[in-house]
């Protein structure tokens, strides 16, 4: 079992990053991820995965995730996930660069009963031809350009709610750190997967 210094799994439960405080005080203190750093979450998360990923081969990316089984009851593997995860950063970019857009209508594309069983199930059934390289490049370039989207609109937007793809209402802010969860959640998917522990730093 290999053992790997988990950096953001305690940081990105306890949401602890500091950002600068916004204009309204009153309201960052009624909303504690007001006082999150998106960028530092994002970092963390992506470390934590890409730690729990390390030395993969294409023999352990066919492994199953118990834990994983989409709307038509099949069930994940490791590579699955990495194609699901990127998946999101995909459709985060898609989202924040319509934000950036005045007057941009970001299109309903799921609906929140089915809680994106049927969504998710699609996109990694296109991707399971993909081989381990392909599914690596492809999460590297989203996260690239989920970054360059969400840079495009940094400082008092990230804090203005906009229209989710699911419908309800969220800030790019909580879109982005939801994100950095993500990423920590299914590393330790991964990692239990795998037989890797992810440690925590001393």
């Amino acid at each position: 079992m290999r053992r790997v210094p988990n950096r953001a799994s305690s940081a990105i439960r306890s949401c602890h990053y500091t950002a600068a405080m916004p204009p309204d005080r009153d309201l960052a203190d009624r909303d504690p991820l007001l006082r999150v750093d998106p960028w530092s979450a994002l970092a963390d998360g992506r470390d934590q995965l890409m730690r729990a990923l390390e030395g993969l081969d294409e023999t352990a990316a066919k492994r199953s995730l118990d834990f994983a089984r989409d709307a038509r009851g099949a069930s994940w593997l490791v590579g699955d996930l990495i194609t699901h995860l990127a998946s999101w950063d995909e459709l985060i970019a898609e989202t924040l660069r319509a934000v950036a857009e005045d007057g941009a209508t970001i299109e309903v594309i799921a609906d929140a009963a089915d809680e994106w069983a049927t969504w998710n199930a699609d996109r990694v059934a296109a991707g399971q031809a993909s081989t381990l390289q392909a599914r690596l490049e492809r999460l590297d370039a989203a996260r690239r350009e989920l970054l360059q989207a969400a840079y495009a609109i940094d400082g008092a937007p990230l804090d203005t709610p906009v229209t989710s793809a699911w419908g309800i209402r969220e800030t790019p802010r909580v879109l982005l750190i939801v994100q950095a969860m993500h990423d920590g959640m299914h590393a330790a998917a991964i990692a239990d997967a795998l037989g890797v522990t992810l440690t925590d730093p001393a």
